[in-house]
């Protein structure tokens, strides 16, 4: 019964004469299916190359981004540290106001009259 079978397939097939629906629905099947496949493709490809231009563009970002954090940050941090050199300098400032020391420009002031208080002893002992 097969080679029967297989045989009256054989003739649908190479009967030209004959409209062969099967044969034809069968063909437009498969042409839609590869048609489905390359459609897949292109749009599959398409999106791929979106996503590498969105990914590209993000990646920009996301550098520009961490390069302004970064300056900021390093602007803060000056910021930060000249803040803190002002809050000590005023607290050094006060605890010798507070301890009656003298200050560098005390200390300076004296040396000059020390100085010229020695070049006049040096003068009256020449005299």
């Amino acid at each position: 019964m097969s080679k029967t079978t297989r045989k009256s397939v054989s003739n649908i097939i190479e009967d030209e004469g004959t409209p062969n629906v099967v044969v034809e629905t069968s063909r437009k099947v498969m042409l839609a299916a590869l048609g489905a496949v390359a459609l897949t493709q292109e749009q599959a490809n398409d999106w791929i190359n979106r996503f590498i231009e969105r990914g590209e563009t993000a990646e920009g970002d996301v550098r520009q981004f961490a390069q302004d954090l970064n300056v900021k940050s390093r602007k803060l941090a000056q910021r930060g540290l000249k803040f803190t050199r002002r809050s000590a300098d005023q607290s050094l400032t006060t605890v010798l106001e507070q301890l009656d020391l003298p200050s560098k420009t005390d200390i300076e002031a004296l040396s000059r009259k020390v100085t010229t208080l020695t070049h006049k002893v040096e003068e009256l002992q020449k005299a």
